[in-house]
């Protein structure tokens, strides 16, 4: 079964929680990518053209954003997720899919879902289906719908053609193609002299099958959070030397991460919360490691001095563990036999020069044995 997850104004929070509370647009390339809660009831959405934007709505505060800049903000989201799975795969920072065993309660996984986001005062949808263009259009068009396989000709047959993840719906919509079931039941010979190899796509879709397979990614998240606010032996703020305790409980638990998955890592970032704004400071590790003390060693120095509600540990770089290979070779065998024929030789030798050719495979054993 296959779930499609997506955070409701996922770029807007991470942007300007700690901004004013001025209407905003975030956009992407040129294209309304996130906006306001507020701008849906003045008919601004993510399909508005910028231009009629700015036409309209000119005193609007319109933010570029890198989403790329965001995929930190998404493996803290999915670390919730991996008591449940550990297959996904990520659309975009704000929305991913995933897979689970069939046996598994899909409906509980998806509310479990929407009361996290809810908890971070966030709100968001999810659907379910037997592919992910199944769960990706239950989730957009009836969030909270899980999709049996018996059940997508009754579903697939009213949804709006707009659903679907295709560039040319003007022109379906020009040909009288409005709806799903209409596009599944066209020959796919027709389509191409439309659409030309585009054509093959649109059926696929539109029959809830998928372009590209399922591509799980092989998630490295290593982080660790305490709310200091919810703590029962805090309720409220923490300064030093208070906290100390807590940040090493921390260190300590991303140690355990990192064994656990047979990891280290190399990058680190530390952030932590004042109640009015948030910081970050992120650390490059001389080496790889996943030793506690040298986690403590490194982030203690910018532990905060005023007083948090929040502070967390975050792995930026993170890589699999490699063990040292041991050197079986405690002395360059070629070295050792010459020495032992220079010592019985001794008293007829002056000197014991090694030749060129001697030379050459002391280097090649000091190098590849």
């Amino acid at each position: 079964m296959f779930l499609y997850f997506g955070i409701r104004h996922f770029y807007v929070n991470a942007t300007t929680k700690y901004m004013s509370n001025q209407d905003k647009v975030m956009v992407y390339h040129n294209r309304i990518w996130d906006y306001s809660p507020g701008l849906q009831d003045k008919g601004i959405g993510c399909a508005t053209p910028l231009a009629q934007l700015k036409r309209r709505f000119p005193g609007i505060e319109i933010i570029p954003i890198d989403i790329q800049d965001f995929a930190g903000q998404t493996k803290k989201m999915l670390n919730f997720f991996m008591n449940w799975t550990d297959q996904f795969e990520i659309e975009y920072p704000h929305a991913w899919y995933g897979q689970i065993p069939d046996h598994l309660p899909v409906k509980e996984f998806g509310q479990d879902f929407i009361d996290h986001l809810e908890a971070k005062n966030m709100s968001g949808i999810w659907g379910a289906g037997s592919s992910k263009i199944m769960a990706k259009l239950a989730a957009h068009s009836r969030s909270g719908t899980l999709v049996a396989p018996e059940e997508e000709d009754v579903f697939l047959r009213n949804l709006s053609i707009d659903w679907l993840p295709i560039s040319d719906k003007a022109q379906l919509h020009k040909l009288g193609v409005h709806t799903i079931g209409e596009l599944s039941k066209i020959p796919t010979s027709q389509l191409k002299y439309h659409f030309g190899n585009q054509a093959t796509e649109m059926v696929q879709l539109a029959l809830g099958k998928d372009i590209h397979p399922f591509s799980p990614v092989s998630l490295a998240i290593i982080t660790w959070e305490i709310d200091f606010r919810t703590n029962p032996h805090v309720q409220g703020t923490i300064t030093q030397p208070e906290l100390i305790p807590f940040f090493k409980l921390g260190a300590e638990n991303i140690e355990q991460q990192l064994i656990a998955t047979n990891q280290v890592v190399r990058q680190l970032a530390l952030h932590y919360d004042t109640g009015t704004q948030t910081f970050e400071t992120t650390k490059t590790l001389p080496q790889s490691t996943r030793d506690k003390e040298t986690l403590i060693r490194v982030l203690s120095h910018h532990l905060p001095k005023e007083p948090i509600v929040q502070l967390g540990i975050r792995g930026v770089h993170v890589e699999k563990h490699r063990a040292k290979q041991l050197d079986i070779f405690f002395e360059s065998p070629t070295k050792a036999q010459l020495s032992s024929v220079k010592a019985r030789l001794a008293h007829q030798l002056l000197d014991l020069k090694i030749s060129r050719r001697e030379k050459v495979l002391e280097m090649w054993e000091s190098s590849y044995l």
